[in-house]
């Protein structure tokens, strides 16, 4: 299991299946078990002004100095909670 501080998480770009997508802006925290609960990503060009909730399972992978990317496509994501 490999830790990261929110500091190198915080603005990376975000993959989706089919497109880049955005960046991430802010992480939502569980008080109570202590687990990341959402990923606050910021759509930017593609939609602009939209920030949406993603579920930390859809993130594929997560590696220091690489994209994010996720398991989800282009359509998928737009369907996410806004923030």
């Amino acid at each position: 299991m490999a830790l990261f501080r929110f500091s190198e998480i915080k603005k990376k770009t975000v993959v989706a299946i089919d497109k880049k997508l955005g960046k991430t802006r802010d992480l939502y925290f569980d008080d109570i078990a202590w687990k990341v609960r959402y990923l606050v990503v910021d759509t930017w060009k593609w939609l602009p002004g939209k920030k949406v909730l993603v579920s930390p399972e859809s993130v594929k992978t997560l590696v220091e100095h690489a994209p994010i990317p996720l398991g989800l496509t282009e359509a998928q994501l737009a369907e996410c909670p806004d923030f």
